[in-house]
C-alpha cells in the first residue's frame, strides 16, 4: 500500500484537487468579505487564481490585497465597468483551461448568464453574494431584543459605504446600484429623495451630484 504522507503522493494529491478562479466584484462586494471569500473558495479545491474587478479609486482596500490581482475598470457616463471585465475575464480563463471551478462574488443578477454558460461548457461555478451581516441584539433589564433589520437594499448601501472611509458621492452610488430603476428599488423618484427618507442611516453633504452620502452612526 503506498504511503499517502510521502511528499511526492502529497503533492499528486493537491495537484489533483481543482483548480479554482475566485473573481470578485469588488464595486459589489467589500473588501471585508475577504475571510469568508477565501473560507467559501477553500471548500472548492486550489485557489491559483484570484481577482477582483473595481474602480480601484472608490475601493483602494482592494487595491492593497496583495493575494489578488486589481483589475481596475473606470466608472464613467453612470455605468462601471467591472461586470463586463469580469464576463471577459471568466471567459478567457475557461477557454484557456486555466480554471475547472468558479467563485463569483457578486450580487449583480447580470451575470446569471455567465454562470449558466460557464456550467454549459462543463465549468463547476459557484455564485454568491456578499454574506448578510447578523442582527445586531441589544441587551436590556427586561432581556434581549433584536435591533431592527436593514433592508437588502441597505444592506447593500451599507457594504458600499462601508468600503470607502470617506463616503460616496450620490452620483457614484447612482453608478453601483443599477439593478433596475431608483423608483423600483426605493419607490422614490430619486436616490436623494431616498436616502433623505433614512435619516436615521445616512447623512448627506453638499449639493447636486457631488453630495457625499456617509454612514450615521449609532
Amino acid at each position: 500500500m503506498n504511503d499517502l504522507s510521502t511528499p511526492s503522493n502529497l503533492h499528486l494529491i493537491i495537484a489533483q484537487r481543482p483548480r479554482v478562479a475566485i473573481l470578485v466584484d469588488g464595486d459589489n462586494v467589500p473588501h471585508s468579505a475577504l475571510s469568508w471569500i477565501e473560507e467559501k473558495a477553500t471548500n472548492l479545491g486550489n485557489s491559483v487564481i484570484r481577482r477582483v474587478y473595481a474602480d480601484i479609486g472608490l475601493h483602494k482596500d482592494w487595491a492593497g490585497e496583495t493575494e489578488y490581482l486589481a483589475i481596475h475598470c473606470t466608472t464613467t457616463a453612470g455605468k462601471n465597468r467591472a461586470d463586463i471585465h469580469l464576463v471577459i475575464g471568466a471567459m478567457d480563463i475557461a477557454h484557456r483551461g486555466l480554471a475547472t471551478h468558479f467563485f463569483i462574488m457578486s450580487d449583480d443578477r447580470d451575470f446569471g448568464p455567465l454562470v449558466a454558460h460557464l456550467r454549459e461548457i462543463g465549468m463547476q461555478v459557484e455564485w454568491a453574494g456578499k454574506p448578510k451581516p447578523a442582527p445586531k441584539t441589544l441587551s436590556l433589564p427586561t432581556g434581549v431584543i433584536k435591533a431592527k433589520a436593514l433592508s437588502d437594499l441597505d444592506q447593500k448601501l451599507h457594504g458600499l459605504l462601508r468600503s470607502t472611509k470617506s463616503g460616496l458621492t450620490l452620483q457614484a452610488i447612482g453608478c453601483q446600484m443599477k439593478n433596475g430603476t431608483v423608483k423600483a428599488q426605493t419607490g422614490k423618484t430619486t436616490w436623494r429623495a431616498y436616502l433623505q427618507s433614512m435619516s436615521d442611516l445616512y447623512i448627506l453633504s453638499g449639493q447636486s451630484k457631488s453630495t457625499l452620502v456617509t454612514l450615521k452612526t449609532p
